[in-house]
């Protein structure tokens, strides 16, 4: 939806501002009002942010449709997508022989752990519906132990057959060879629940006095173990050449290519798997929790239990009604995995705030750089090694912990006696975790957990689901196609009008991206996978350059996360293209060392080469007196405003807008207008 503009003065250039993070207010973009104090309880006076003086268009979007469910859908198929996103931190598929067999045990790693996890997710819904079904009607037998085998793995292939046939490329459509192996795997998922249907086995859950050998356990530990042995095995090769790269070892002897994104890939195996157990597992706990007060459950007991008291009966069966089982303990060890892996990234983050507090002066008194900053900076110097530490910790927590009750079980006393105070202070973990929630307090740890999940979720909705066909869907073809509707309505009459493309943060990303692949026009690599795309080099065979756009990015993670994390995809190439194809072959990046995401692209080196593609990384930290706007407010900073002005100002001549001129030549005169309304593009993702 576009505002009207009708009767005002349009100035000659229009700048197009894209926010970071999905989902943002409206008017985000425009910068926070700033207050100047408290008038009374609940009442603050403030005035609006700077507005420019040129044409000014918000392009708002969201990662998830704005729909009833909105993110449950996105967040059901969370740990597919993380294992999704591991598939694109890969090496690039090249001639060298040891780059292609760490190609292929990358692929291999992230296929058979996405198999495993479409195999324990069709386990997970039929268990959920096992232990809702024996509450309430006993033990499945006929058509519904029929309708019990079938569902879970009918409703999967469902998708998957939906994604195959109806799916839009880089948007829910994948790899069709992972497609046609998921859809294998749930084949034999169904199966196997039919085979125990069939031999008489009571259902995924045993019960009575064989609580303790329910398949269950043996698939989550088969699984879990599966897959954190290839996490494992990449984080050995990250750690490997992080070791090289310090003149440790026989690799030292010899260049060592940066290996981080590989131990990126295992963290995000290893809580991919994780997470869907507790899910599944905490799920379950929750169902059976709630269904043992309905009534139906309530007359099972009743009846079972004589004549004897009804409110006696109902609290002693409280502890003791459907055995509690092995697997209700998975959310406890993923509880144990996060405290260790936030214990090293603390310790990590510790080591460096006295260097930051002790410094050095920086140049013209700006503001020392903060931790966040320099833990990313840092990163390849330290994420193998402690990716590796920490899943071998976690890995012996579990075995002592499942050890501790295979022996208290053998000793005689019972799991149910065992477990149950874990689970009460478990829910009450959760009891007090819910009223954070609603009381929002303490606000800034709130704000922070919710951003850091918001941050993760939208770099991984950044890639198309092309390694699991589970996957949450793709919003960047929306976005692009969104920016190049934007673009195209620029005053269509003045086809030379110019553009400043301007992108926080994510969007930021999505800005370059839209630059590099030339996507003002439409383009064939929108029809195909980023694989694809980039093996035949689909985003580079074009020597075509804007002639009104120019690209500026500010508080980008492109420089620290997504150089660190996707090399393959970007690269110098990536950078030197991009700014090939900004107008005046510039690209213009501002950064802070205040801002724990935003950091320079160039890696400290700077392009001064006058007739080639420029990356210009300007840095404009605040000063000491100032207040510290870390990753916020770029767009309110002088810097910045006044580079988008001079920008705009180039093709006005003589008070009316010019065309644009090759690279080197014509005059830069001064912008001349008056304030604009402000047009916004609002997407709704997928």
């Amino acid at each position: 939806m576009t505002t009207s503009a009708v009767g005002l003065q349009q100035s000659g250039g229009v700048e197009m501002r894209v926010h970071g993070v999905g989902d943002h207010g409206v008017f985000s973009a425009l910068g926070k009002p700033v207050y100047t104090g408290t008038v009374a309880d609940r009442v603050r006076i403030g005035s609006l942010p700077l507005i420019p003086k040129h044409e000014l268009k918000l392009i708002n979007w969201s990662r998830p449709s704005r729909r009833i469910t909105r993110t449950l859908g996105w967040y059901l198929a969370y740990p597919f997508t993380l294992v999704n996103m591991a598939g694109f931190m890969g090496p690039e598929r090249s001639e060298d022989r040891a780059e292609r067999r760490l190609w292929w045990f990358m692929r291999t790693a992230i296929v058979v752990s996405s198999l495993m996890m479409t195999f324990a997710m069709a386990m997970w819904i039929t268990v959920v519906l096992e232990t809702a079904w024996r509450l309430l009607g006993g033990m499945p037998s006929g058509l519904g132990s029929i309708f019990l085998c079938g569902f879970a793995p009918a409703l999967l292939a469902g998708v998957v057959v939906n994604r195959m046939l109806r799916g839009r490329p880089l948007v829910d459509q994948g790899n069709r060879r992972v497609a046609l192996l998921t859809l294998a795997v749930l084949l034999g998922a169904a199966g196997f629940l039919a085979a125990r249907a069939v031999t008489g086995k009571e259902g995924v859950l045993e019960s009575g006095e064989a609580t303790g050998r329910d398949p269950m356990t043996v698939m989550v530990g088969t699984t879990t173990l599966v897959a954190w042995g290839l996490a494992s095995a990449l984080c050995c090769v990250a750690w490997r050449a992080q070791s090289g790269r310090k003149g440790y070892g026989r690799a030292s002897f010899r260049p060592v290519p940066d290996r981080t994104a590989l131990a990126g890939a295992g963290i995000l195996i290893a809580f991919a798997i994780a997470i869907l157990h507790t899910a599944g597992s905490g799920l379950r706990l929750s169902l059976q929790t709630v269904l043992k007060y309905t009534p139906p459950v309530i007359e099972r007991r009743v009846h079972g239990a004589g004549d004897s008291s009804r409110m006696v009966t109902e609290t002693a069966a409280y502890a003791h009604f459907d055995h509690v089982l092995p697997i209700d303990v998975v959310p406890i060890l993923f509880l144990v995995m996060v405290a260790v892996f936030s214990t090293l990234v603390w310790r990590e983050y510790r080591r460096r705030k006295p260097m930051c507090a002790a410094g050095a002066a920086r140049p013209h008194g700006l503001k020392d750089a903060v931790p966040g900053h320099v833990l990313l900076r840092d990163t390849h110097e330290f994420l193998g090694r402690a990716a590796l530490v920490g899943m071998l910790v976690s890995l012996g927590l579990w075995i002592a912990l499942a050890g501790l009750i295979i022996a208290a079980s053998s000793s005689g006393w019972g799991a149910d006696g065992m477990l149950t105070p874990l689970f009460i202070a478990l829910k009450i973990a959760g009891l007090l975790l819910l009223v954070v929630v609603v009381v929002r307090r303490p606000e800034r740890t709130m704000e922070r957990v919710k951003l850091a999940l918001e941050s993760v979720t939208d770099v991984a909705g950044f890639w198309a689901p092309d390694l699991h066909p589970l996957a949450g869907a793709s919003y960047r073809l929306a976005v692009l196609r969104g920016l190049r509707r934007g673009v195209q309505e620029v005053r269509k009459d003045e086809p030379a009008k110019p553009i400043a493309l301007v992108g926080h943060s994510q969007g930021a990303v999505i800005c370059a991206w839209f630059i590099r692949g030339g996507h003002w026009q439409e383009k064939s690599s929108e029809n195909y996978s980023d694989e694809h795309a980039l093996t035949m080099r689909l985003h580079d065979a074009s020597r075509e350059q804007s002639q009104r756009i120019a690209l500026f990015t500010c508080g980008s993670p492109i420089g620290s996360l997504y150089r660190t994390f996707f090399p393959r995809y970007f690269n110098e190439n990536f950078f030197s293209t991009a700014a090939r194809k900004s107008y005046g072959n510039v690209w213009h990046n501002y950064w802070r060392s205040t801002d724990p995401i935003g950091a320079r692209v160039n890696g400290g080196v700077v392009a001064t080469a006058a007739d080639g593609p420029q990356v210009r990384d300007i840095d404009v930290t605040e000063r000491g007196d100032e207040t510290t706007k870390g990753h916020c407010e770029y767009w309110q900073d002088g810097r910045v405003r006044r580079d988008i002005e001079e920008y705009l100002a180039s093709f006005e001549v003589g008070g009316r807008t010019r065309l644009a001129p090759t690279e080197g030549g014509g005059r830069q005169r001064r912008l001349r207008s008056l304030k604009a309304a402000f047009p916004r593009l609002h997407l709704h993702g997928n």
